[in-house]
């Protein structure tokens, strides 16, 4: 029986299409989804950044959550925050929806933690093997992963998503 495809929505505020595009590719490449065309996305205006200009990842990911229907991965050339942390990456919640933020990472960085944070919507959690599912504090961390462990690999594909791809 083929492989089922899901369907992951892409949200974007103030990104180039072409870095979008480029994430999309190597998402399918990664996983069976199949990325939506970039959806133009607005932080709304009850979502303030704190006092650095640092947006609360978990304030963002709520938002999705409560506006889209599908898995979604929201890209934003924002730096973002969490509780007890100086600033992440991106967020997630777990077979949902993810933030990504593009402003301290490089392309190759920003494709790496895209696939990180798809992993996370599609239920991976962290992992302590050379996986791109480990945690990464900083950028130099990102570089050095490449790809899913085996391990990684055989969980996703236990993991059940529903035939229509909602949450």
């Amino acid at each position: 029986m083929p492989e089922k495809t899901y369907e992951l929505s892409m949200l974007y505020t103030k990104v180039p299409i072409e870095l979008l595009k480029k994430i999309a590719t190597n998402v399918m490449a990664q996983f069976s989804l199949k990325v939506t065309d970039p959806i133009n996305f607005k932080i709304p205006d009850n979502i303030k950044p704190n006092l650095s200009q640092q947006y609360d990842a978990s304030q963002l990911i709520h938002y999705i959550k409560d506006k889209m229907k599908t898995r979604a991965i929201w890209v934003i050339p924002y730096d973002l925050t969490l509780p007890n942390r100086n600033f992440v990456f991106g967020s997630a919640l777990y077979y949902n929806c993810c933030v990504l933020s593009t402003s301290r990472l490089n392309e190759l960085e920003i494709y790496k933690e895209a696939i990180h944070e798809v992993g996370h919507v599609l239920g991976l959690k962290h992992c302590n093997l050379p996986c791109i599912m480990a945690l990464s504090k900083v950028a130099t961390q990102i570089s050095l992963k490449h790809q899913l462990c085996d391990r990684c690999k055989e969980e996703l594909k236990s993991h059940k998503i529903n035939d229509t791809g909602q949450v």
